[in-house]
């Protein structure tokens, strides 16, 4: 799974990262496709972290119906280059979720995780970008400001299986008599 995030090539493919909620992903995504976001930090983040590539994108994908029901889920959040994925029936947990385990993620060499390297306080308030009080976070767009949207990626429909679901909810299902 890979995105170049590189202002050249998002140039390029007539993207950028608009500001966004929740709803916008929930109204754009639909069943088996995805979208990337992104916290409002600059481009540079990761590179004054000393990392090559950005791990701050992920992809947020809405589950095909069977699978999601038999899930009990509807939205998975993952990274799979990076081994983080969650489930969950709603995208606000998907997301705060996926943001928690990326703060305990320690890239190959470290030997601090995310957190510490940002500073704890930074990590948290690139989480909490995700809260549904007041969320700051980007989802990436056209220049018209429409979201990405494209097919799940198969990797990323594949973690879901065998990745942590963090609010499972089951459907209750009415049958008349």
């Amino acid at each position: 799974m890979s995105y170049d995030d590189s202002p050249e090539a998002m140039q390029r493919a007539g993207h950028i990262w608009f500001p966004a909620d929740h709803n916008r992903i929930r109204w754009w995504v639909g069943e088996g496709r995805c979208t990337l976001v992104r916290p409002g930090l600059p481009a540079e983040a990761a590179r004054n972290l000393g990392l090559d590539f950005d791990p701050f994108w992920t992809c947020v994908g809405r589950l095909e119906h069977g699978q999601g029901a038999r899930l009990f889920a509807e939205w998975v959040v993952g990274r799979p280059d990076m081994g983080i994925a969650v489930t969950a029936s709603k995208v606000e947990v998907a997301l705060d979720a996926y943001y928690q385990r990326l703060e305990d993620w320690a890239p190959e060499g470290w030997d601090s995780t995310l957190s510490e390297r940002m500073g704890g306080d930074t990590a948290e308030a690139m989480r909490l970008q995700f809260s549904s009080r007041s969320p700051t976070f980007a989802v990436l767009s056209d220049t018209e400001h429409q979201p990405v949207v494209d097919d799940m990626p198969s990797e990323l429909t594949e973690v879901a299986e065998t990745c942590e679901n963090v609010l499972p909810m089951k459907r209750s299902v009415y049958y008349r008599s």
